[in-house]
């Protein structure tokens, strides 16, 4: 019998190996990964490769560079807006608003905190109480 036809091999493979590196790309890579340049010629057959998440700039990083650049074509809040349970679908509600009617029936990303996000659900069911659960996997800001 193969290792690979073990029932502990596939185990340890499946359900403990596999899940712990789409993980680290999904975190180190695709979201904080910072490019680092490696000089390949220093390397030689069996050397250490590059570090993990330094492959590409994730997006996170890219978003970042971008509003810390000054000269970003991107839409970015303005620091200093605060919000809170009690204001925070205004504050989404003014956001939509102030999109160009150009791109409103356009679909486009919006990059908010997981815990911004929350809020804004949780506050919105709060308001519109027959709507929960009709959306319940819906990840999209009315409007």
């Amino acid at each position: 019998m193969r290792p690979m036809d073990m029932p502990i091999t596939k185990y340890i493979i499946n359900e403990l190996i596999v899940p712990k590196v789409q993980e680290d790309r999904e975190l180190k890579l695709l979201g904080k990964g910072v490019y680092l340049e490696v000089d390949p010629s220093g390397l030689a057959d069996g050397d250490a490769g590059q570090t993990t998440g330094g492959s590409m700039d994730g997006f996170i990083t890219i978003l970042k560079n971008e509003k810390a650049s000054g000269t970003s074509k991107m839409n970015f809040l303005q620091d200093g807006n605060t919000y809170d349970e009690a204001s925070i679908v205004e504050f989404f509600n003014a956001f939509c608003d102030s999109v160009k009617p150009l791109y409103q029936n356009m679909k486009m990303n919006l990059f908010v905190s997981r815990e911004t996000f929350v809020m804004y659900k949780r506050a919105y069911q709060k308001l519109y109480p027959f709507t929960k659960n009709m959306d319940a996997n819906d990840t999209a800001i009315d409007f």
